[in-house]
């Protein structure tokens, strides 16, 4: 007797109904052979749950397609002149985050992302954190080099004047937040208490603007993040979010730690953490609370010279404090020749693509060129000014750090309270030009049928 051979029975698999299919089978023996692995859809229950301020949660988008990059470049991006030095300016950082954002924006937070004052809280941000990335990556870098060796007490002087250095920047920072909550010099007709923008005395109302407040807070915030993102070189996004909601919000608001996790309390010591951030708040209560910036200002002991920068009629010749100043307000042209490194500000445009991402140039590679294309370049050289600027920006400047306290604490018998122009960094023309393109943008892209009362007369202030 022959035994008898089973069948050979092959399967594939059905993409469009995820499932397995038999070949050769009728379909009604198929689709038995596929129920058992079929995946029902389920139907997605729709949320009860009423979130009026959903609209402040932005988006950004990653990528960029070839007509978005076009249109930007062509409409958008700020045009330099050719005897403009061709740097990175914190006006092009600003320009490609709101160019990112997926979200519509208010006319009325166009405007005030576009103040001066706004340029100088950015601006702060910016040296705060380059510092404050550089002493986390430090603090790093030494606990995993002594992991296995024992604390030494006495080793503390480097971590004393980390955590020094640390208070004079976060002085630094809250005191331009200071400035823009209290509704100092340009951000007046964006407090929450002005609510007459016609009136010309802009005279506090006895009703607070709550939901102006928070439209403005919680796009400042987002915007923050991705400028100083950007400036150094889009690194270390999850552990500036996090310090950023830490300054901002408390730890008890801090929505950023609970999503990216903690990066610092996990395997930092409490001493690294204090030179990270400071002595603690104490936990009174969780509302009604002042954030750690402007507690800072208000509880301890700030040196008033950093308080002071910027401030008319007020000098001061300490080494730390004239860091401080020309990092803050001198023009992004001047920062590669003062050797003080904000960033990516004042680096040339040319080693960077449209976006601000840096772009792997190739140093080491041998010149081709011949004696006549370079004795044709020496002359086109000389021709032009705008290019021996940009010939002077590839020059390597040997970058300064922050210098420390002098021995002269300066103290004053009368502070200077006489009223002068605030100094401030930056160009005030493009930042008119550039506020200018994105109302314009704003308009067009808005709909419709919704007008935004509040921004069109903050446009026509």
């Amino acid at each position: 007797m022959q035994a008898s051979v089973p069948c050979e029975k092959r399967f594939l698999w059905d993409e469009s109904n995820d499932c397995l299919y038999l070949l050769g089978a009728p379909k009604q023996e198929s689709e038995q052979v596929g129920n058992g692995h079929r995946k029902h859809p389920q139907k997605s229950k729709k949320s009860d749950v009423y979130c009026p301020h959903a609209y402040l949660e932005l988006k950004f988008a990653e990528t960029l397609s070839p007509d978005d990059k076009m249109q930007f470049r062509r409409n958008l991006m700020r045009k330099v002149g050719p005897t403009e030095p061709n740097v990175i300016t914190l006006q092009d950082i600003k320009d490609i985050v709101i160019f990112l954002v997926i979200n519509p924006i208010s006319i009325e937070f166009i405007n005030f992302f576009h103040e001066p004052v706004v340029d100088r809280f950015l601006r702060s941000l910016i040296i705060y954190f380059q510092h404050y990335i550089e002493v986390w990556e430090d603090l790093c870098q030494k606990r995993a080099a002594t992991a296995r060796k024992a604390p030494n007490p006495l080793a503390s002087g480097g971590q004393l004047r980390q955590s020094d250095e640390m208070q004079n920047l976060r002085s630094l920072v809250g005191r331009e937040y200071c400035d823009i909550l209290i509704g100092a010099k340009d951000s007046l007709p964006y407090h929450h208490m002005v609510a007459n923008k016609k009136s010309p005395s802009d005279e506090p109302s006895g009703q607070s603007q709550g939901e102006k407040d928070l439209r403005i807070f919680e796009t400042l915030i987002r915007m923050s993040h991705k400028v100083v993102w950007i400036a150094l070189q889009r690194k270390h996004s999850c552990l500036i979010e996090i310090e950023m909601h830490r300054l901002f919000r408390t730890d008890s608001f801090n929505t950023a730690k609970r999503l990216c996790g903690n990066l610092i309390t996990d395997t930092m010591s409490e001493d690294e953490i204090r030179v990270l951030q400071g002595p603690k708040i104490p936990a009174k209560r969780k509302l009604l609370r002042n954030s750690p910036l402007p507690y800072q200002i208000i509880n301890t002991c700030c040196d008033y010279r950093v308080l002071s920068i910027g401030i008319p009629y007020f000098e001061t010749h300490d080494p730390r404090i004239e860091y401080l100043e020309k990092a803050l307000l001198a023009d992004e042209t001047e920062l590669q020749n003062l050797g003080i490194k904000v960033g990516i500000l004042g680096q040339s445009r040319s080693d960077y693509d449209m976006m601000l991402m840096r772009t792997n140039v190739d140093e080491d590679k041998p010149d081709d060129r011949t004696s006549v294309d370079l004795e044709k370049e020496k002359w086109e050289k000389r021709d032009s000014e705008g290019v021996q600027k940009r010939i002077q920006l590839h020059e390597v400047h040997e970058i300064i750090s922050m210098p420390t306290f002098g021995d002269d604490p300066e103290l004053i018998a009368e502070y200077p309270v006489e009223p002068g122009s605030v100094k401030y960094g930056g160009s005030q023309a493009a930042r008119e030009v550039a506020r200018k393109k994105w109302i314009a943008r704003a308009m067009k892209c808005s709909n419709k049928n919704y007008v935004d009362i509040v921004s069109i007369e903050a446009s026509e202030q």
